[in-house]
């Protein structure tokens, strides 16, 4: 569901870099943290990769020291995330992974719930839901799978969701792309990018709500589509950052810091 990360060539394509160092390997978010943060204001104009990498940087600062500013930070990257992702003119799936990427911010890294934040992201969830449910029961593939992973955030502190259509819809794609995995440890007609992008579905929606089910197929899938990845020439930066989130979310399969290094090497 994601691809964002704290990456020097993504974070600031086309404008510098930033020098990172390894961190404590208890940072189940990103292993790898910035010396200092880059310094630019994020705006609404700013690329989707740009804002949700950026997101996930501030995310891997929470419980480093030595960054008075950073909430400040996080407030102004908030506000040019939820103005992008409302934006008509912004595709919809990069609006729907916006808002994933926006919810894991918003609940990452503050202790106390901001409800006039919240609130905004669950009307602005609902409207953008609403427009990409019909490309997803159609079956297009990026739509589904970036529209299932929001509505696991809709519905992540839902006491009650398996009445609502909305969730039934979730719980039966994930039963779907389960499944599918039951035969075989992988999916015939995926590209690598869409195989990954779904792994990362199932692995967040059992992490989300306790759902286990699948997590042994995950497992060995999420085996199959390494290996695969790592005998391509040529891995596209979605694929790379799929491969990263998937490597260290320790849920479905364990930490892989061997891959971790290999993806993003210290030197």
């Amino acid at each position: 569901c994601r691809y964002h990360l704290p990456l020097r060539v993504l974070l600031l394509p086309g404008g510098g870099e930033f020098s990172y160092h390894r961190s404590n390997k208890t940072d189940k978010l990103s292993f790898m943290l910035p010396l200092t943060l880059p310094d630019f204001r994020p705006r609404s104009s700013d690329s989707v990769l740009r804002l949700t990498s950026l997101s996930r940087l501030y995310l891997s600062l929470m419980n480093r020291e030595g960054q008075p500013d950073l909430q400040k930070k996080i407030d102004v990257l908030s506000r040019a995330m939820f103005r992008k992702a409302a934006s008509e003119a912004t595709p919809l799936v990069d609006r729907l992974h916006l808002l994933s990427s926006l919810y894991d911010l918003l609940t990452g890294t503050s202790y106390i719930v901001d409800r006039q934040k919240t609130d905004r992201w669950d009307a602005l969830a609902e409207e953008v839901i609403k427009k990409g449910l019909p490309a997803a029961k159609a079956g297009d593939e990026p739509t589904l799978v970036a529209l299932c992973c929001c509505l696991t955030d809709y519905f992540y502190f839902d006491p009650s969701p398996e009445e609502d259509p909305w969730f039934l819809f979730l719980r039966d794609t994930v039963t779907m792309f389960g499944e599918g995995l039951t035969s075989s440890k992988a999916w015939p007609g995926l590209s690598l990018e869409e195989a990954l992008a779904r792994l990362e579905l199932l692995n967040r929606y059992s992490y989300m709500f306790l759902e286990h089910r699948w997590d042994k197929v995950v497992a060995e899938a999420f085996q199959y589509y390494k290996d695969r990845a790592l005998d391509t020439s040529s891995l596209s930066w979605r694929a790379r950052l799929s491969l990263y989130d998937l490597s260290v979310s320790d849920n479905a399969y364990p930490l892989d810091e061997v891959l971790v290094d290999t993806l993003m090497p210290s030197n």
